[in-house]
This record gives C-alpha cells, structure tokens and sequence, in this order.
C-alpha cells in the first residue's frame, strides 16, 4: 500500500570560514556551529590538511544529513553557508561556547515561521524545521498457503525462523563416554567404580617421588606457623583413611607410580568444609610430564598407583606412601567421571524417581544442588526423591 506522511526535517546552522594552512594561505571550509555541543571538534582529515598535531581519544559523533530547502532571499542578508540546502563535507563542529561568541544583533523569521536567520560574525546562519509533505511507500507483504486457521499460518511463521541449536561433542568426550560405558561397574553397595580414561601415547612417565618428598616438607614447615591449619589438616587425611578412601601401600611394590603433592585450601566462610586437601595432578615429574599431561599407551594394572600420595601426621614419623581410591579432584578426568556418574544414576533411576532425574540433569553444578517447586508438598517430596536416588548411588547429600 501506498502512503503519504508529513515529514519534518532540521536544519542545523552550518558557515562557511576561512581557515590558515601552514603556508599562509587561507582556506575555505563548512563548520557547523551547534549550540547544544560541550565540545569543539574537528575532522582528522582537516587537521591532516592543515598540519595539526593530533591527540588520541574515544568519543561518538553523530553525522549530518542533507536536506534540499528552497528560501528567497532577503535583500540585505548575507548567508554565512550559501550552500546550508547542499549535503557536503563538514571541516569542523563549533561548540556552544563558540555558538554564543559569534553571534551578533539580527534576527529573521522567514515565512514559513519555523526556519529563523541570526546574524553572526560569518553571516547569517539558518536553523529550524522544514515542514511539508514527502511521498512514500510502505510496503506490507504476506506469503499465505492453505491454512485451516491463523494459529496454523503464525506456527508455520515461527518454525521457519526457528534457530536449531546443535550439540557439539568433541571426539575427546566421545571416547571417554564409551570408555565409562565399557568400564563402569557397580559394587555391592551400589557405589559406582570407574577408570580414568586413557589415551595411547608414547609419553611417559618420570620420577615423581623427590618432588613430593620436596612439597611434603615444605608444608610441615609452613603448618609449625599455622599450628590451627595443621590440625585441620591432620584431622582431613586421617577422615580420608578412615572412610577407605585411600590406603597404606609399600614403596617397593612394582609397577608404574606417580605421587600426587598436596596442599590446603582454607575456606572459613564454608559451614562444613572449611579445609579441603587439594591434590596437584599437574605436577611435572623428573621428564616433564605430570599426570594431567601424561597420554599411556598401555592399560595400567592398578590405575590407584597413579593415585599416589606421601603424608605422615608429624615430622617425628616416618614418611608413609598412601594409595588414593577415589576419584580425585586435581586430576583431569576427575569433573567428567563425576557429573558422568550422576547422569547414569539419573538414567537408571528414571522410573523410580522421575521428579528427581531432571534436577540431577538439569539443576546440578559440581556438588550444588539447586531445585524448586510451586508448592511446599511438592517441593518436598522432590527432596525425598532426590536422597533416595542420590543415596541408590552412595551419593549422600547434606547441607
């Protein structure tokens, strides 16, 4: 369809000056003098062309369309911009403190009575709206097919414009998921075993106890001037003893080894760890390599020997080797295999506890829980449903 609009367009006040280049000569050049502007500016090709020295620095300017305007003229008015109705190359923007300065008794209001002369040291500058009409079109276009309703054709609108999103999985994630698959077992008591997913390579392994040995003392002289840490310290491993979750083991056994350092991370504002042993898997051993960069090209016998660690509870005793036997943050795999865990447990449980499989799925952020409901009832009965699938897996939720 076709429509004919009433347009307003504003002139801005525009001169023409006279500027010095650095030869003497005068130069002429369009300013547009802009009684709203906090600063003067100037074009980087003016300042090229007059030999200016430059300065850098961040600001927006907005450009200046062109206008086609017709005016008579009046017999005694001199026109700082003969040319103010010609769209062209603007050399510079006066500010208002400049507006002010060179403005000068004189002022017209022409015909229409929204355009206004003032007199100003340059002549007089033009401003205001030019009020009239302008023709154009509006177009409006509708592709239609034989729809039985308006819900079907706006449908069919949405599902064309609909973004598909597409999941990436790297062909790194997809040998782990089928390393998990082929060797993920579960115990007696439902606990998930698993194996850290190696990759072949013909990288190995060097000499990692030294360095250990090394970071274990350099702990015990830190805990002599935090004796408070130090008992939470002591306190933490020997927890880790006693829940199983590492074990004694002889330095002389045979077979690939690669101890872990180990150090504390405080955290007083956590109301129930506020110690955490952190394990250092990226620590290099004698060739370079750590076991965060290690690739094996061949299956280790008892993969917890990678999992080694040195601690005793006091300088007085001897240095004993321990054999961790869970997944161990610090080491790559250790994210992937746990969140990998949950969404098995949740893919296991989904018919015996189905409100509680899209919180594990959906609503689960490292060892954060986050869920919700509209009631309290079923708010509840979500909770129960979540301890009971989480507790199937030996996963034990608390806060």
């Amino acid at each position: 369809m076709n429509s004919q609009k009433q347009k307003n367009d504003i002139i801005l006040s525009t001169c023409i000056i006279y500027v010095e280049n650095s030869v003497g000569g005068k130069v002429p050049f369009r300013v547009l003098a802009d009684s709203g502007s906090q600063v003067a500016l100037l074009r980087s090709s003016t300042a090229d062309f007059l030999n200016l020295r430059k300065l850098k620095t961040d600001m927006s300017v907005s450009g200046l369309g062109g206008s086609n305007v017709n005016i008579k003229s009046k017999g005694d008015v001199h026109l700082a911009d003969p040319t103010f109705n010609i769209a062209n190359f603007i050399g510079a923007l006066l500010s208002a403190d400049i507006f002010f300065d060179i403005l000068k008794d004189g002022k017209y209001k022409l015909d229409n009575g929204n355009l206004i002369l003032r007199n100003t040291e340059f002549g007089y500058i033009i401003s205001g709206n030019t009020s009239g009409f302008s023709s154009g079109s509006l177009h409006c276009g509708l592709i239609t097919r034989d729809f039985e309703s308006l819900n079907d054709t706006l449908k069919s609108f949405w599902e064309v414009e609909e973004i598909v999103p597409t999941k990436f999985v790297s062909d790194e994630l997809k040998k782990c998921d089928e390393h998990f698959l082929k060797t993920m077992i579960r115990d007696t008591n439902g606990r998930f075993c698993v194996e850290m997913p190696i990759k072949d390579s013909d990288i190995e392994l060097g000499q990692s106890k030294s360095t250990a040995i090394r970071r274990l003392k350099m702990l015990e002289r830190r805990s002599v001037r935090e004796p408070d840490t130090k008992d939470k310290y002591v306190e933490f491993l020997q927890e880790y003893e006693d829940l199983d979750h590492m074990q004694r083991v002889k330095d002389e056994e045979p077979g690939l080894h690669y101890y872990i350092p180990h150090h504390a991370v405080i955290r007083p504002e956590n109301k129930t760890t506020k110690l955490r042993v952190v394990f250092d898997a990226s620590c290099k051993s004698s060739n370079g390599n750590s076991l965060n960069d290690i690739l094996l090209k061949k299956e280790c016998e008892h993969q917890q020997d990678l999992l080694r660690i040195l601690w005793r509870s006091s300088p007085e005793e001897d240095i004993v080797s321990y054999r961790l036997k869970t997944v161990t943050y610090g080491t790559k795999p250790a994210p992937y295999l746990a969140t990998r865990c949950l969404l098995h447990l949740a893919h296991e449980g989904k018919h015996n506890y189905p409100l509680a499989v899209p919180v594990i799925q959906n609503r689960t952020y490292m060892d954060d829980i986050l869920l919700g409901a509209d009631d309290i009832t079923t708010s509840k009965k979500m909770q129960r449903k979540l301890i009971g699938l989480m507790k199937d897996g030996c996963f034990h939720l608390y806060k």
